[in-house]
């Protein structure tokens, strides 16, 4: 049975860039390579690299796209596959490996890792045809040949993806054909809340709570159900007074840039701040990995606390 991924993003709550997912290392005959203007046979031959790009960044689906294997664990067989959807309005990466050999019969080996979770790997020739103009790079020319999928059950390919879905270590023999692969992770998004999507700049203490669901994926609550309300940096103090003559009402220690909105708990004032809290990352919603199932739970806003023990 195909199941449907539900799929989570990785947060940058800061008004920084968005930090765009890549590779961490490869190692083996796996090199990084600009993405080329051809991947069809014949145009990007070696017989001791197999190159790997990134095809697209942050890009969010417009369609439901199939993957072969979704779980962690090592495929060497037809068998071995886990096929499963991904939902139309996912936000991921796509990455490719190609292996041309010029010689007839080539093996290789080599790991690729990743600093956001694999998503899926698409495998054979109708996903990997089928998410060319979906996932492919635009300047890029992919071939509509047939066999240039991997070929479990006739040849020894093999692949494996680690049980913390960072990781691909892969195998392949390659002769007169092409052998490709299309991996797919989560992507890395920035959510500020400067410019709310369907209400534009925020009001001070303006609620929110399924406002980034349709952009990002991502909804607000707090723990009884209500929703937070952003305070904007200043006048009027709504969330944190000044610390000892350093700051504003509402404004964070040490000339932090934190924007001009920021997130609070429940907006009660509860004294004077010790320090500004930091900009941090987190994971919310839930994975296609089953252990990053489990932890969506526990995502929740962080709070700051004031020196008199209230919670900010």
């Amino acid at each position: 049975m195909t199941r449907m991924l539900g799929l989570l993003a990785l947060l940058a709550l800061t008004p920084a860039h968005p930090a765009l997912a890549g590779i961490v290392t490869t190692t083996g005959a796996i090199s990084r390579i600009s993405p080329p203007s051809s991947v069809e046979q014949d145009r990007l031959e070696s017989d001791g690299e197999m190159g790997i790009f990134i095809e697209r960044a942050g890009h969010v689906t417009t369609a439901t796209m199939l993957v072969n294997a979704s779980e962690s664990g090592t495929y060497d067989e037809t068998a071995d596959l886990t096929p499963a959807l991904i939902p139309s309005g996912a936000i991921v990466d796509s990455y490719f490996l190609h292996f041309d050999p010029v010689s007839a019969v080539v093996e290789l080996e080599g790991t690729v890792r990743f600093d956001t979770p694999i998503v899926g790997l698409m495998i054979l020739d109708f996903a990997l045809g089928y998410s060319d103009f979906e996932l492919g790079a635009p300047m890029v020319s992919y071939t509509s040949a047939r066999d240039r999928g991997l070929e479990l059950d006739k040849n020894p390919d093999e692949f494996e993806i680690s049980s913390d879905f960072l990781t691909l270590n892969i195998s392949l023999q390659a002769s007169n054909v092409l052998d490709q692969v299309r991996i797919v992770t989560l992507s890395n998004v920035v959510i500020t809340f400067e410019n709310t999507p369907g209400v534009g700049v925020p009001t001070d203490r303006s609620t929110i709570s399924d406002r980034f669901l349709n952009t990002v994926g991502v909804s607000f609550s707090h723990e009884d159900g209500s929703f937070p309300a952003p305070a904007q940096v200043g006048s009027p103090l709504t969330a944190v007074q000044e610390v000892s003559n350093e700051t504003g009402d509402d404004e964070p220690a040490g000339h932090r840039d934190f924007g001009s909105s920021f997130l609070t708990d429940d907006g009660v004032l509860s004294g004077r701040a010790a320090r500004s809290a930091k900009p941090y990352r987190r994971e919310r919603g839930t994975a296609a990995a089953r252990d990053a199932r489990r932890r969506a739970n526990a995502d929740r806003p962080r709070v700051a606390h004031g020196i008199d023990g209230g919670v900010l």
